[in-house]
């Protein structure tokens, strides 16, 4: 099962991944492919314990609780020229997750900038899956951290994922 809910993060963070970068060429045939390029102005401490790094090129940080296969991670693209809206982000990411619902959603003050956050759950390879994801724009930067878990063991790191979320600061 962790494997599985492993495999599930992965894809799911690479969709995130992908819409962002290729929100670009929704935008316009005429805006050139870009490689995405990673903030570097970040300050964060990692997930406490049980939590441990995995290593995935295609983001900037990953977790994984190994006893129950929750993941918290983030990404951030400092190189697209479209300037799409949080809103934008978070419908590209949801399009991607099978039965997909919006249970919780909010605009939020965080890190001197608007930032939104939501509450999605979905099907991810038939396994009834629950998603937590920050949104947040700064300096020509998109940052998305997110937590993914499955429908019995999401609660379980909540807090840990809301931790992260406060100690995660973009200069």
């Amino acid at each position: 099962m962790e494997s599985t809910q492993l495999r599930q993060h992965i894809l799911i963070t690479f969709c995130l991944w992908l819409s962002i970068a290729l929100l670009g060429g929704c935008v316009s045939i005429n805006i050139p492919k870009s490689e995405a390029v990673k903030a570097s102005n970040i300050q964060f401490s990692p997930p406490s314990t049980p939590y441990i790094r995995i290593d995935l090129d295609e983001l900037d940080n990953t977790w994984k609780n190994p006893s129950n296969g929750n993941t918290i991670s983030f990404l951030s693209n400092c190189n697209d020229p479209s300037d799409p809206s949080l809103k934008g982000i978070r419908t590209e990411i949801i399009a991607r997750i099978e039965n997909s619902k919006i249970e919780n959603e909010s605009y939020f003050n965080y890190n001197n900038r608007g930032a939104l956050r939501s509450q999605i759950t979905g099907r991810v390879e038939g396994v009834s899956t629950q998603f937590d994801v920050v949104i947040l724009k700064k300096n020509s930067c998109i940052y998305i951290i997110n937590y993914v878990g499955s429908e019995k063991s999401y609660q379980v790191d909540l807090e840990t994922f809301n931790n992260f979320i406060e100690g995660f600061k973009v200069q």
